[in-house]
């Protein structure tokens, strides 16, 4: 990387009853020598099978992995106008390891109005990290990270209809 390229990089992997998703997006952008944008290419995958994720339950640590999941590489102008966008594939290999103390929130809302009402319940804890590894060849530091996070979530929204108001 030179002074003149720009990159960001954001990796969010959840496990839910549901499954497991891996979201990643990984943008290179470049610059003239006077700092204007000049273009870039931006990687994004969204998969929910052919990667790995471990966690610890006390938020110590986290790591996933995986290699040539299904992507798309879309190349923009200076204006973010579209050029291109390609199949690809991307490598995911990352870290996280968890710093300080971990914050934990509750909360229970109840709406009722004609027709319908809403509960909503929310049961969480996060705690601040850092993260390593490398996403599609390119190397994370934790001197270049603005921010990472280990979490728990146990929520849900129950909706009743009373009628046809729904």
């Amino acid at each position: 990387m030179t002074a003149t390229d720009l990159r960001d990089i954001t990796l969010s992997v959840s496990q839910s009853m549901q499954g497991s998703e891996l979201f990643v997006d990984q943008f290179t952008g470049n610059t003239d020598a006077n700092g204007n944008f000049t273009g870039g290419t931006d990687t994004s995958a969204d998969v929910t099978s052919g990667f790995s994720f471990v966690t610890s339950k006390s938020l110590t640590s986290a790591s996933t992995s995986g290699s040539g999941l299904p992507a798309t590489t879309c190349t923009v102008d200076a204006n973010f106008n579209l050029i291109d966008c390609h199949a690809t594939t991307i490598d995911v290999n990352t870290s996280w390891t968890g710093q300080g103390t971990i914050s934990r929130g509750v909360a229970n809302d109840h709406f009722k109005s004609a027709g319908f009402s809403v509960n909503d319940h929310f049961n969480g804890t996060d705690r601040a990290a850092t993260a390593t590894g490398t996403v599609g060849g390119l190397t994370l530091s934790a001197s270049e990270l603005q921010f990472a996070d280990l979490g728990t979530t146990n929520s849900g929204t129950i909706t009743v209809c009373i009628g046809n108001s729904c």
